[in-house]
């Protein structure tokens, strides 16, 4: 069998938030909860976050100094 047969997986719970993120313009706005949640990912991946949509919308995003 391979590897992947002996992977196990990791499950992580991190904290959520329910405000509308949609009119966001600057990282300073971001909810504590959406900071970490970014930070968790920079850590896993070994790279930094610096777009981040907020909306569906093409110009939804911020840019983030990580």
């Amino acid at each position: 069998q391979s590897d992947l047969h002996a992977a196990v997986p990791v499950y992580e719970e991190l904290p959520g938030w329910k405000a509308d993120l949609s009119q966001i313009t600057e990282t300073h706005e971001l909810p504590a909860a959406a900071e970490a949640y970014l930070a968790f990912l920079e850590e896993q991946v070994g790279v930094p976050v610096t777009l981040v949509g907020v909306g569906p919308g093409r110009e939804q995003f911020v840019h983030r100094n990580a």
